[in-house]
């Protein structure tokens, strides 16, 4: 909202809207069935196309956690759900007039919350004992966001993916119960500042200053090198995830 007042006021709002039309391989796509088949054939393939030329192994990333990290000796599982922890959870979630994936818009959901979270917590319970995320849950509507540039390009969109309420309700949960162990455990690096309550890319602004000018006054050079992973959330090994959490204690269901 804020940043929307500011675009607002100082002029630079931009119509985002419009009839998508893409150019691939200088033959230009027009119809709507046509320019979704494209953008799911480039969005799905952006692992892929992002990492191809790299050298690097999974093994690598395994080797470096196993040499720097200490195995955590605390066997994490997750708590059982209630009907609080839902209706807590769901209270949290930006209220949107935009329905879900189901045409559930958080509003509606909000009618009927009370009702419906000791039946969510049973479902949420089961697939907790089982290790089991629904494959309804799973589904997602992907929307492409143009950002910058010509807006025949794919590469000038971003997919953001609209989820069902209650799979939000439930990774929320999930969410939560993770970071509360991260945090007691003190998993979390204390140079991490971003996605960490408390801290935020201004926290690592202010820590770059601070050692520019330690440097400075003890007359030493001060570097600073600074890496743009491109498609970072895309392109992330989910087996190497998996062998990380079970690093950090998150053992895997029997």
């Amino acid at each position: 909202m804020t940043w929307n007042i500011i675009a607002c006021e100082s002029g630079r709002v931009v119509d985002r809207s419009f009839d998508f039309e893409l150019n691939i391989n200088n033959n230009f796509v027009t119809s709507d069935q046509e320019v979704a088949s494209e953008f799911e054939n480039f969005f799905t393939d952006i692992p892929l196309s992002t990492t191809q030329s790299l050298n690097s192994s999974p093994c690598i990333a395994e080797s470096l956690l196993k040499e720097n990290v200490k195995e955590c000796n605390v066997i994490f599982t997750f708590k059982p759900v209630n009907p609080k922890d839902i209706i807590v959870a769901f209270r949290s979630l930006d209220v949107k007039k935009t329905a879900d994936l189901w045409g559930l818009s958080v509003k509606v959901v909000s009618s009927i919350i009370d009702e419906v979270a000791p039946h969510l917590a049973t479902i949420f319970n089961g697939c907790i004992e089982h290790g089991v995320f629904p494959d309804l849950m799973k589904h997602s509507k992907v929307i492409p966001i143009f950002k910058s540039g010509s807006t025949l390009d794919p590469n000038n969109f971003r997919p953001i993916s609209v989820l069902p309420t209650f799979s939000k309700i439930f990774e929320k949960i999930i969410l939560g119960q993770m970071l509360s162990y991260f945090n007691a455990h003190n998993l979390l690096h204390k140079k991490q500042f971003g996605f960490t309550k408390g801290r935020s890319t201004a926290d690592a602004s202010v820590e770059l200053i601070k050692n520019v000018f330690e440097a400075w006054e003890r007359s030493q050079d001060a570097f600073r090198i600074f890496c743009d992973l491109s498609k970072a959330f895309d392109c992330v090994h989910h087996e190497t995830l998996i062998r990380k959490l079970h690093h950090y204690g998150k053992k895997y269901n029997k």
